[in-house]
């Protein structure tokens, strides 16, 4: 073997070693240069919200993207911008023009970037009408989507809710958004709809509130053959203390076995007795299930756990 067939490979070698540091090198000075910049347009927002003076309209794509960036972390965590002032914002400096065109153009996370940020921004009836036509396949850009059209027009927030679907997971998301928005939650409107993700919404609301005037609403909610939705009655009629009768416990009857027990579990968290539960025993034990007693097992568990306390 001559020393040529030895230090060929071993120049690649380091030649692609140097390669990769500078690489890397570049990408952290690179990282560094869109810190300081979205620092610096932060900090011109906030003189904007407090003082009043205008920011420069950014020049570039990559600094709408910084300015939209910077007025969503502005709006969100300080709320320091009225709804004038970002819609003033936002079409002085085309970043609603340039979010709604990412939103309609890009992947399906460049997307749901763009409506994120675009949530923040008040639009015209044109650009909600284009927001309207997307169907995004990300259940984020789903939520955000959700929120722009909502905020929109309030006044629709059934008819919305009703064409449209989300993943349960992100309803307390959805609620706790349109929350900050202030926009009304018209509960007895959603709960008339019968479709799940209205009665998802109407649901989380009547829980997290403890709304009993809503408790028949819910009960009638037990009867739809949704599971999430049925669940979702479930847990707000725990939050409400409602009486546990047979309506409750047929609602749980087609549930698996993992199912029930959660749901049991769900009642014994709000402070329910096992007498309060004792339909559910009974239940349980019509069909030789291993959940019969369960109730009075979790209790009798728990007071033994305080005792050694």
């Amino acid at each position: 073997m001559n020393a040529l067939s030895i230090f060929l490979p071993l120049c690649l070698l380091l030649l692609l070693a140097e390669g990769v540091l500078l690489l890397w090198l570049a990408l952290r000075v690179g990282r560094g240069d869109d810190t300081d910049s979205l620092r610096q347009t932060t900090a011109r927002l906030y003189r904007y919200a407090t003082d009043g003076g205008l920011p420069p309209p950014p020049r570039t794509a990559r600094a709408r993207q910084q300015m939209a960036e910077s007025l969503f972390s502005l709006t969100r965590h300080l709320s320091l911008l009225s709804p004038t002032e970002r819609e003033r914002l936002g079409r002085r400096c085309s970043l609603t023009y340039h979010l709604v065109r990412r939103a309609e153009r890009g992947g399906a996370f460049a997307t749901a970037d763009a409506l994120q940020l675009l949530s923040v921004l008040p639009l015209s009836d044109d650009y909600a009408e284009r927001i309207a036509r997307l169907s995004p396949a990300e259940p984020l850009a789903q939520l955000y989507r959700l929120l722009i059209l909502v905020c929109h027009s309030p006044d629709r927030v059934a008819e919305i809710l009703s064409g449209s679907s989300l993943p349960a997971y992100l309803v307390p998301h959805l609620v706790a958004r349109l929350e900050e928005c202030r926009v009304e939650i018209p509960c007895r409107s959603l709960f008339a709809t019968r479709q799940s993700l209205p009665l998802l919404v109407a649901l989380r609301v009547v829980a997290r509130y403890e709304l009993a005037d809503y408790e028949e609403e819910v009960f009638g909610a037990l009867t739809l053959p949704s599971g999430e939705v049925r669940f979702a009655a479930l847990t707000a009629l725990a939050k409400l203390g409602a009486t546990v009768d047979r309506r409750i416990v047929e609602a749980t009857s087609a549930m698996t076995l993992d199912e029930r027990r959660g749901v049991m579990r769900l009642f014994l968290r709000e402070g329910y007795s096992a007498r309060a539960l004792h339909l559910f025993d009974e239940a349980e034990a019509a069909v030789g299930s291993p959940l019969a007693n369960y109730a009075a097992r979790r209790l009798s568990l728990r007071k033994r756990n305080l005792i050694k306390i």
